[in-house]
């Protein structure tokens, strides 16, 4: 049969659109991210996000959190399920490979309602040197007005598609 294929098709199609009703009821805001982990795949950093502060009546408490963090950079693979009970979680919709996510990145409003400091990383290979100055990149490409991510300098030197959020 010449289709075999499209029932694999079909599984995959419906196991994403049940990742992406998953994902639905988060807020994903740069001012929700608590903590990050790297991924053993792929060694990308992922986000860990709760919709309340931690510490606070409805968010995790500092223990759930930090006991999170350590079973996970024990073994994480992007977009795997976390236990959410304590009011943490990750976008499901991550792959291994996918840019590192906008949130991750610093905002330029400064860091609100428990939001942690995050380090410059490339968002397309993940390095940490050489990091290109936004300034820079939008001098010298054309994102069409987005906000574009981080990326180093060898990224950048081969003309690489700038991420933008």
């Amino acid at each position: 049969h010449p289709f075999h294929f499209i029932p694999g098709l079909i599984r995959h199609r419906n196991r994403l659109l049940h990742i992406i009703t998953l994902d639905k009821g988060h807020s994903f805001a740069a001012s929700k991210l608590r903590a990050t982990v790297p991924c053993d795949s792929c060694g990308a950093v992922r986000c860990i996000f709760s919709d309340n502060d931690v510490d606070t009546k409805k968010g995790p408490s500092t223990i759930i959190l930090e006991r999170l963090v350590g079973q996970l950079e024990n073994g994480y693979i992007c977009g795997n399920p976390i236990n959410e009970d304590g009011g943490l979680f990750v976008k499901r919709q991550i792959r291994c490979g996918d840019f590192i996510e906008s949130q991750y990145y610093n905002p330029s409003s400064g860091v609100k309602g428990g939001r942690i400091v995050t380090k410059d990383i490339c968002a397309i290979c993940y390095e940490t040197e050489e990091i290109v100055q936004i300034d820079e990149i939008r001098k010298k490409r054309d994102v069409g007005g987005k906000n574009p991510l981080l990326i180093c300098r060898h990224c950048f030197n081969k003309n690489f598609e700038i991420p933008c959020s």
